[in-house]
């Protein structure tokens, strides 16, 4: 199946042709691309259209900071329930961990790690390759955005780090950004100050923030069907507080054996296991931010049959105890509040 990408991409470069006085019809029009799909929700463009558009814009405009320009005009809207998640998220790490876990409704062809080392954290856009330079700027720029929507428009990243060479860029991704970009780089890296993406967010909404997690993952597990994972992972959620999770239940869902489950899920290199401990990890950390949920119903809600055993995983995932966790979240809220 070919690769694609999210209508809403295409609406923001629309916007910003228009902007610039140019017709957009004709740009999409000499790009095979369809402009009354971008009122369809959930509409996608094939991947090589949209580069092919990108790369029209680009050499139309002479601008090599379009991209940048592109980017900065993400709304809540743009990545489809995702945008809406990302800012009921209760901190900067609960909405990276999101990001991760649904960037490939963004783009199909797209694949986020975030890692830690020390006191940076690392988020890592793979996109196999195919991705136009111009919207691997319109990724970053959309990032730097959508971080000041969440906690701030003083922020900044620490660096950004760009595969393309410094030849090819404008000034305007650096300008927009206000961090150092290092290119020729391995890959496409954005890094945080970790106290940044840790620190708690008085405008945090746990509930809001499931409801849209509930709507992403319906898009994304019906994107593709050839995407077990994103399979596996909307049938654990909806059988989470049932206490019934086990691979076997869950391939018999999937009208599945094991044994092909496990194939599939390791040609994705992922498995049960890790989809599995991940979901309830990141529910977990979820569920702690609203403070009417007592620790007994957040391990029913996640599947545990003895609130002592919930306790034990939390200190393996996040290295304390959910109470101790839960108090840090409400001081660091209670702060945030007083210094407003």
């Amino acid at each position: 199946m070919s690769a694609t990408t999210l209508t809403s991409w295409a609406v923001l470069i629309w916007q910003e042709l228009e902007s610039r006085g140019l017709d957009a019809r004709r740009y999409f029009r000499a790009c095979g691309l369809d402009s009354a799909k971008m009122s369809e929700a959930g509409a996608r463009y094939p991947t090589a259209a949209m580069t092919q558009l990108w790369t029209l814009c680009i050499e139309q405009t002479g601008d090599a900071g379009f991209g940048a320009a592109v980017g900065a005009r993400w709304n809540a809207t743009t990545f489809h329930a995702l945008g809406m998640a990302w800012l009921a998220s209760s901190s900067l790490q609960d909405g990276l961990a999101r990001f991760g876990r649904y960037g490939r409704l963004i783009a199909d062809a797209l694949s986020i790690d975030v890692s830690e080392s020390g006191a940076v954290i690392r988020m890592t856009l793979n996109a196999d390759g195919r991705a136009h330079p111009a919207a691997i700027d319109a990724a970053m720029a959309a990032l730097v955005r959508m971080c000041r929507l969440l906690v701030g428009e003083g922020f900044t990243p620490l660096a950004i780090e760009l595969v393309s060479v410094t030849a090819e860029k404008s000034t305007a991704l650096a300008d927009y950004v206000q961090c150092p970009i290092h290119y020729q780089a391995v890959s496409n890296c954005v890094l945080f100050d970790r106290a940044d993406v840790m620190r708690s967010l008085p405008t945090g909404n746990a509930a809001l923030g499931q409801a849209n997690d509930a709507v992403a993952l319906a898009y994304l597990s019906s994107l593709d069907k050839s995407q077990w994972s994103a399979r596996v992972i909307k049938v654990i959620d909806d059988a989470l507080a049932a206490g019934k999770v086990t691979e076997a239940n869950v391939a018999e869902a999937l009208n599945s054996s094991v044994r092909n489950l496990q194939r599939k899920l390791a040609d994705e290199k992922t498995s049960f296991g890790a989809l599995y401990e991940n979901l309830r990890k990141e529910k977990a950390s979820q569920y702690l931010a609203i403070g009417k949920l007592s620790l007994n119903e957040i391990a029913y809600l996640l599947g545990f049959s003895d609130p002592a055993n919930f306790t034990r995983a939390f200190k393996r995932w996040y290295g304390q105890a959910p109470s101790v966790y839960r108090k840090v979240l409400t001081a660091s809220r209670q702060a945030a509040l007083g210094s407003r």
